[in-house]
């Protein structure tokens, strides 16, 4: 993705495209205080140390400088297709160690306030937190299908994805509302009654500030 935003979109006096692991221990100098204004969005919840991917985004902010993220509070769908998978004998073994499709506040029963009191601690102040429960309609079952396989299943050889892709579709549609889709919204290509899956899951969005007090230190 970087090597395609760099071909395709930079700009040497206002874009550079660069990767850094926002997990890190070691954060390089050159990002320090750097930035007025950070984004990101459904990529968070894949750190296995949220609190240091905070920790981080904190310091490479400048004093003031805000961040409005959006992370993965729960994929419903998605923890049904795993523990199918986890009881599967041709995957459990790849399943029993991969904890890396749940959100850190997957199982939470107050997320927000756990993300408020966790950049709190970090030094951010949180203007506004929330979570908000999003529904998509999937057409392409298919496409969806590869995400997923790709996304559980990525030790997984392609001969092997292929032998559990009919068994994963059934298990995937069975775990999401089914109808005909009489709303010619949810027509394809000007044809009704197409078979149509309601998939759903939560999001987190949080804008914080760094405290200007920082310029002081």
């Amino acid at each position: 993705m970087i090597e395609y935003a760099n071909n395709s979109y930079v700009d040497s006096k206002r874009i550079e495209f660069e990767v850094l692991n926002m997990e890190t221990t070691n954060l390089p100098k050159k990002y320090v205080s750097e930035f007025d204004h950070l984004f990101s969005f459904h990529a968070v919840h894949w750190c296995k140390d949220i609190r240091q991917a905070f920790q981080n985004m904190y310091d490479i902010l400048r004093p003031g400088g805000t961040m409005l993220i959006a992370l993965l509070k729960s994929y419903d769908t998605l923890e049904v297709c795993c523990q199918f998978l986890k009881q599967d004998i041709r995957t459990a073994p790849y399943m029993r160690y991969n904890r890396a499709y749940l959100s850190p506040f997957h199982s939470s029963t107050r997320p927000c306030e756990e993300l408020k009191e966790l950049l709190n601690d970090i030094g951010f102040t949180v203007h506004h937190c929330d979570h908000q429960e999003m529904t998509l309609t999937v057409k392409d079952v298919e496409g969806a299908l590869s995400s997923l396989i790709s996304l559980v299943l990525n030790k997984i050889s392609c001969d092997e994805k292929e032998e559990l892709k009919e068994d994963f579709k059934h298990v995937y549609e069975e775990a999401r509302v089914k109808y005909r889709g009489d709303d010619p919204r949810f027509c394809i290509n000007g044809e009704r009654n197409q078979m149509t899956i309601i998939d759903s899951h939560t999001l987190l969005i949080v804008y914080a500030q760094k405290s200007m007090s920082e310029l002081y230190k």
